[in-house]
């Protein structure tokens, strides 16, 4: 590829060069990644030819990996003019409408794009916009009918991770598309026969961590306290990086590793043959079927033991995962064991370990005190609000005269996503004007700054939230949970009881209602709980990083002498 581009950078350099030929050698320089060559490349074709319609298009995908979505929008836009039937050229015009909120009209142009072309990847960009508005249902649907067009492995994938979602789906059910997923993965699949090394005795156990969020992303407040606390006479730390694009956080995480390796721009393979040589004794994925993982990789076995945590909460479905870390409270022994293909190991402290943000605002005082009612508010994303969640809350409101609902989440950035929330609590009987709608806000410290217009935090269910639950509770705002009968439902159950409020996590949907009418009846104990939320969260196991880091190796020594507790 290297040398093609000096033949380009030649032809480009007689007589100034021809548009067409530029375009090319962008598009070199863009499949190696130096985006910044790409774009002179493509503003340099565009110069030269301003009608030509596929420039304007590829420095509309150049200015979506920048980060510019206004400008890529605009040059996506400028390509369709040019050339209307440009499928390629609509589909990034969707990709940026979905990447900066825009997800009902992002709908409308992935489905112009595949009424003129279809294809499954088309289907699986609509599933996923239709899933961030909330419409679960459909997503399901949409991914189905991408699996009967022939979209295998992947369509498999995107079936099991919206089931999470959808309110009424049987567990059982869930676990079985995950199996599926597993099942078609490893069809086929040829693990290498390479032995692994014999670790000597007293040697450090050689974890390697895998991940696509090791970046600005919730999974990162939850992974550093334990790679940051690891004891290095017990664990060499060996990170693997699936990041696109890196940023501050991922330098930091970097930092908090013994060894680092960026695995994005290989294949599963080269990954596998990479980590083998490492002499990897225990590999974690942290993203389960999350955007940016490698359970392919995994699936060609490159290391003797295989862990799945953190960053999903189900299983992965490959037999190639031997175990899984969770909790007693999120996966009481007996109940759940079934649903997964990896045997269960149980810390008994807390499957979570939160690092707090230092660009968190100080806890504000009480809003119900300033405001004369008390607002309820929810900052989990619209695939997690169910119609049974929309019930509850409508009826919380009902019951407590005068309360207001703050709802925040990405797909608030929509306006039509606004719209199609009022009108559903208007069916419900709830006057749209006592919802507050915000969509993304520019920094984390002004995101949580808005639980200082919150009284009590509303958790989701079938999927409780995680990250929404401690930075509601940082900021001094109780929150009220249900519990479920799966993991994904009782995380709630596992982070409040970790802070001693297991008091505020409800057994079915009318006791969930009655918990948080009660709690913004007693004024007294919310001003209470607002006071001393942080430190009792700072001092509570969910905190204490050593104290987990030290559970954590317990766990692998454990699974590395051949015995994994199951509870």
């Amino acid at each position: 590829m290297r040398g093609a581009l000096v033949l380009y950078r030649h032809l480009c350099e007689r007589d100034g060069g021809v548009a067409e030929v530029w375009l090319e050698r962008g598009s070199l320089y863009g499949a190696l990644r130096e985006v910044g060559e790409a774009r002179v490349c493509f503003e340099r074709a565009i110069a030269l030819r301003p009608d030509f319609a596929e420039a304007h298009c590829q420095l509309g995908v150049v200015l979506l990996f920048q980060g510019d979505m206004e400008g890529a929008i605009e040059r996506c836009e400028e390509a369709l003019r040019l050339d209307p039937e440009s499928v390629n050229a609509r589909c990034h015009l969707a990709y940026a409408l979905d990447s900066c909120g825009q997800l009902e009209r992002a709908v409308r142009e992935y489905r112009t794009a595949y009424a003129r072309q279809p294809s499954v990847p088309i289907l699986h960009s609509i599933g996923f916009a239709l899933l961030r508005l909330g419409r679960v249902r459909e997503a399901v649907e949409t991914f189905e009918e991408a699996l009967r067009k022939g979209g295998g492995a992947e369509s498999h994938a995107n079936i099991a991770f919206a089931l999470n979602y959808l309110p009424g789906a049987p567990a059982e059910e869930v676990f079985a598309a995950h199996r599926r997923w597993g099942e078609a993965v490893q069809q086929g699949t040829v693990a290498a026969r390479t032995a692994f090394r014999k670790r000597r005795a007293g040697e450090p156990l050689r974890v390697g961590y895998v991940s696509g969020d090791f970046r600005r992303h919730s999974v990162a407040h939850f992974i550093m306290p334990l790679l940051a606390n690891h004891d290095r006479n017990r664990v060499t730390v060996f990170g693997y990086s699936n990041v696109l694009q890196p940023d501050r956080m991922t330098e930091r995480i970097r930092g908090l590793c013994d060894r680092w390796t960026d695995i994005s721009s290989i294949n599963d393979r080269q990954a596998a043959d990479r980590i083998r040589g490492d002499a990897i004794d225990i590999l974690v994925d942290l993203s389960g079927l999350t955007r940016g993982n490698r359970l392919r990789m995994f699936s060609l076995r490159p290391a003797p033991i295989q862990v799945t945590y953190l960053g999903y909460p189900n299983t992965t479905g490959l037999r190639a995962i031997d175990h899984r870390l969770t909790d007693p409270l999120a996966d009481p022994v007996g109940e759940t064991d079934g649903l997964y293909t990896e045997s269960l190991v149980r810390l008994p402290e807390g499957f979570l370990c939160y690092e707090p943000p230092a660009a968190a605002p100080d806890v504000a005082p009480m809003p119900a005190d300033a405001a004369g009612y008390v607002t309820f508010g929810s900052f989990n994303n619209l695939a997690k609000i169910s119609s049974s969640v929309l019930d509850g809350w409508a009826e919380m409101l009902e019951a407590v005269p005068g309360s207001r609902l703050l709802l925040k989440n990405e797909g608030l950035a929509d306006g039509a996503a606004r719209e199609r929330l009022r009108s559903e609590f208007a069916a419900r009987g709830v006057d749209p004007a006592r919802l507050e709608l915000h969509g993304p806000v520019r920094s984390l410290s002004a995101h949580l700054d808005l639980y200082r217009r919150v009284d009590i935090a509303l958790d989701t269910f079938p999927y409780n939230g995680t990250t929404t639950t401690c930075e509601a509770m940082w900021m001094g705002v109780p929150v009220v949970s249900l519990a479920g009968d799966r993991h994904a439902g009782r995380v709630g159950v596992s982070l409040l009881s970790r802070v001693g409020l297991a008091e505020l996590v409800a057994e079915g949907e009318a006791a969930y209602c009655r918990v948080a009418v009660r709690l913004a009846e007693e004024r007294d104990r919310l001003r209470a709980l607002r006071r001393g939320l942080r430190a009792r969260l700072a001092a509570s196991p969910l905190c204490d990083g050593g104290r987990f880091a030290r559970e954590v190796e317990a766990a692998y020594a454990e699974m590395s002498g051949g015995g994994a507790r199951r509870g």
